[in-house]
């Protein structure tokens, strides 16, 4: 009876690990096999005639993985470039042979890349030529601009595995008065700030990745380090066990590829795009570039997402009261000593 019970837990344990292994292949290849939405490209011109004409001719493209429209200038333009809401910009002057592509690869350096090839290829038809400049390349040791995707990643795991091992701790099992919300709270804050520093510090000064403020991206390695921890903390007070591999769906699983990584915001499909910004690994990437390459412009919405998460966590760990969840309880302490064996041979 034991062996079928044991043989039945390892066949469900075994199927949600597939099930697991099924959501990591979906979200991580799935998301970039999926039909992304079109890079947007701005055409400034003195003659809006002439740009709204060399725009329909990049809308003509086969396929259409381009849409183009009209900027009213090019300051305009170039501001909404850094901000990821347009990918290019294309300054066209119909008194010259030659147009100027601005592209910012610190977005996204695949997209970058095939813009200029295919802006390129129309301004031949049209027998012009195209030069190209990036106004936010990546810097030399950040090579295709994925350091800051795999530094949140880090992070986000980090502040999983801390939780997962406070919550299962043997020694904070055994002593009720360690599972209090506020001892769990604190120690993940102070977790958190070790390693938003250690992150920084391993980034910007022993593997000379960034040349970045090293104080103002600590800071954010601990709000996304403890985000992740708290979380992981408040679906393990609601889940238990389950809750654990919960957090690790929602933070790696779904959360990963939602950050974008070289290939940018913009060459995800339209489910990822509409919510990645809202997401803690996609507002922990985009707090990154911010910082890395855009001076802090833009830094608001994505450390306010992050907040938002951190607090939602804070207050389920909170209410969820002192009760430690199921998966981290321990066994029930035996009441009363056990009879004492008799010793000696009966008289």
């Amino acid at each position: 009876m034991k062996q079928r019970s044991l043989g039945v837990r390892v066949l469900w344990l075994a199927i949600v690990a597939l099930g697991v292994q099924a959501v990591f292949v979906l979200t991580y290849v799935g998301a970039f096999e999926s039909g992304a939405d079109r890079l947007r490209v701005t055409v400034v011109s003195p003659d809006r005639g002439w740009a709204g004409l060399m725009a329909n001719r990049i809308n003509a493209i086969d396929g259409g993985p381009i849409w183009a429209d009209i900027g009213s200038d090019r300051a305009g333009a170039e501001q909404s470039l850094r901000q990821d809401d347009v990918q290019a910009v294309l300054v066209f002057d119909p008194q010259r042979k030659q147009d100027l592509l601005l592209t910012s690869s610190a977005q996204g350096q695949t997209a970058a890349t095939g813009l200029r090839l295919a802006i390129t290829q129309v301004d031949a038809s049209q027998g012009r030529t195209v030069r190209a400049q990036d106004i936010t390349p990546v810097q030399p040791n950040d090579p295709g601009g994925v350091t800051g995707y795999y530094l949140v990643v880090c992070w986000l795991v980090s502040g999983y595995l801390f939780a997962a091992l406070l919550v299962t701790s043997r020694d904070i099992v055994r002593r009720p008065e360690r599972r209090h919300p506020a001892w769990w709270l604190v120690g993940s804050l102070v977790f958190a700030a070790a390693a938003g520093l250690s992150g920084s510090f391993l980034v910007t000064g022993l593997l000379s990745a960034f040349d970045t403020d090293t104080a103002q991206l600590a800071g954010l390695g601990a709000l996304v380090v403890l985000t992740g921890a708290v979380l992981t903390l408040a679906l393990a007070r609601l889940f238990g066990g389950f809750g654990l591999g919960l957090s690790v769906l929602v933070l790696v699983a779904v959360g990963g590829p939602a950050a974008g990584g070289a290939y940018g915001f913009a060459l995800l499909p339209p489910v990822w795009s509409a919510v990645v910004r809202w997401l803690p690994g996609g507002a922990g990437v985009d707090a990154v570039r911010s910082i890395t390459y855009f001076d802090g412009d833009g830094l608001t919405l994505p450390v306010g997402t992050l907040a938002w998460w951190l607090v939602l966590g804070a207050l389920v760990v909170v209410l969820a009261g002192v009760n430690a969840p199921a998966a981290t309880r321990g066994r029930p302490a035996r009441h009363g000593a056990a009879p004492a064996r008799r010793s000696g041979r009966r008289g």
